[in-house]
């Protein structure tokens, strides 16, 4: 049998914080607190529909990279990676709406340091696939010195999240898509 988080109480200070008060980039959704399905103190993991429409399938956005026979990233030859920054796209009224970019989101990005992963550049493109989505902020900082950090560079604590993660489940025939990112 799997430990259920039911409560914010099981979360650290920093994860419930950020549970009922989510990162801004989620103003542009309706986001949705999922419970976790294990015990995991620092992870929130929110459902996402559309803002305008309450739509709840996407196109994903970003960079496709072709990986070549030797990569870092591990990945077979041919492999397409999708590189930053990330957008969703909502099926029934075509809002298209960042997500991810690690420039600016993140407690890295929201801070202004320097970004030394790979970013797309020129035109992203959308996945042809429909996707319900999911997004996962973890938190290893305690609440206080977030608290601290986010008031004297006027942020909210809950943009300072160490680690960003977006799971997207299709809803037709796709492959899923699963994107982690470090933050800090």
């Amino acid at each position: 049998m799997t430990d259920k988080l039911d409560e914010p109480g099981d979360w650290s200070e920093a994860a419930a914080f950020a549970a009922s008060n989510p990162p801004s980039v989620l103003d542009n959704f309706k986001a949705r607190l999922r419970p976790a399905e294990e015990l995991d103190t620092v992870l929130v993991q929110f459902d996402l529909a559309c803002r305008n429409c309450e739509g709840e399938a996407f196109h994903v956005g970003g960079y496709p990279k072709s990986m070549a026979e030797e990569n870092d990233y591990g990945l077979a030859p041919g492999s397409v990676l999708l590189l930053p920054p990330h957008r969703l796209v909502c099926v029934s009224c075509r809002s298209s709406v960042p997500i991810f970019d690690p420039r600016r989101d993140g407690y890295d990005g929201a801070l202004g340091n320097e970004y030394f992963g790979e970013v797309g550049d020129g035109g992203d493109e959308v996945s042809a696939g429909q996707f319900k989505v999911s997004v996962s902020y973890f938190y290893n900082v305690e609440l206080d010195e977030l608290n601290e950090i986010a008031s004297e560079d006027g942020l909210r604590p809950a943009d300072l999240y160490d680690a960003f993660g977006l799971s997207a489940e299709p809803i037709d025939d796709g492959e899923p898509i699963e994107l982690d990112y470090e933050c800090a």
